[in-house]
């Protein structure tokens, strides 16, 4: 599959957010994800550094059977496997991990954290044309334009830092979608407020 054919490009390219859930425990991360899922969000990802994610993931896919799931800081194949099991449809890694041929044989749509050109790089050598560049905001807007000259089929999610005054910012520079994780209670079905 390209990712011109993916069903998480699809979703992303739709709504324009991917919705970050990272909260302490399993019933604080299900109250965030259902909030925004409620309000017409289609895309959330829950952090694996949550106490309780898998059974959040669970729990989110029983609710909300035809939303984008995905579980965010997939560092291995293990947590991979995990969320796989629990229901999630796709994986966001922070870095490009060493064991990411692993990760694509389980199947799942990957997400790889990427910061620089040689990451960007990476990602394409293994057939990714998502990326989510991260953290965007310590980069700047004008870091996906520089990206775009030698990777101009590259979609780029950009998170981390990025906030209701800056989404449109990023969205005009290029970018496929934005995620919102501390500003997730902001969103609305036309965007950040």
């Amino acid at each position: 599959m390209t990712s011109r054919e993916s069903p998480l490009r699809e979703a992303l390219l739709r709504q324009r957010v991917l919705g970050i859930v990272r909260e302490a425990s399993e019933d604080a991360a299900v109250a965030s994800a259902s909030l925004a899922l409620t309000k017409g969000l289609s895309v959330i990802e829950v952090s694996a550094t949550t106490l309780g994610w898998d059974a959040a993931i669970r729990r989110l896919r029983e609710r909300f059977p035809d939303r984008r799931l995905g579980v965010g800081t997939v560092l291995d194949a293990a947590i991979a496997e995990r969320a796989l099991e629990a229901g999630a449809d796709f994986l966001v890694t922070p870095s490009i991990p060493t064991d990411l041929r692993a990760i694509l044989g389980l199947g799942a749509e990957v997400l790889p954290g990427v910061f620089s050109p040689t990451d960007v790089g990476r990602a394409l050598e293994f057939g990714l044309g998502i990326v989510k560049l991260f953290p965007a905001a310590a980069l700047g807007v004008g870091y996906l334009g520089a990206l775009a000259g030698p990777f101009p089929g590259v979609d780029v999610v950009a998170v981390g830092g990025i906030g209701a005054d800056t989404a449109g910012d990023w969205l005009a520079a290029g970018a496929l979608a934005v995620g919102l994780g501390s500003n997730l209670a902001d969103w609305t079905p036309t965007g950040p407020t």
